[in-house]
């Protein structure tokens, strides 16, 4: 009896104890949040804050607060199309580890001759 007592106010400790969020990124609002709109809305944020500032992947999901598995998804659809270019391999200033650090701004983009170093053949 007096066991059962004590699993029962055990119980109720864990019970009462306020429950511990465990969130890394806050979720920010998105203009849109209907499901058609959404990953298009999170490419163009993505796009946007890569064009005003050099960041990793980990650090423009923490600022936009778009999840880090949908900031990647959306890097590597910028690949893809060639709008985007990692521009240096630094500590990122969030996790501490080495990353690439990325820009959308052309300006920024370095400038690669590995075309003209074959000659065409055909001519």
């Amino acid at each position: 009896m007096c066991l059962m007592l004590l699993q029962q106010a055990h119980l109720k400790k864990e019970r009462d104890k306020p429950m511990q969020q465990h969130r890394l990124i806050p979720k920010a609002p998105l203009e849109s949040e209907d499901k058609g709109n959404k990953f298009a809305t999170q490419l163009k944020i993505v796009r946007e804050f890569l064009c005003t500032n050099d960041a990793s992947r980990f650090m423009v999901a923490v600022n936009t607060g778009i999840p880090i598995q949908n900031v990647c998804r959306h890097v590597e659809n910028l690949f893809k199309s060639n709008s985007i270019q990692v521009i240096r391999y630094d500590k990122c200033l969030i996790s501490g580890q080495w990353v690439e650090f990325l820009t959308t701004d052309r300006t920024k983009f370095s400038i690669t001759n590995q075309l003209s170093l074959f000659c065409d053949e055909t001519k």
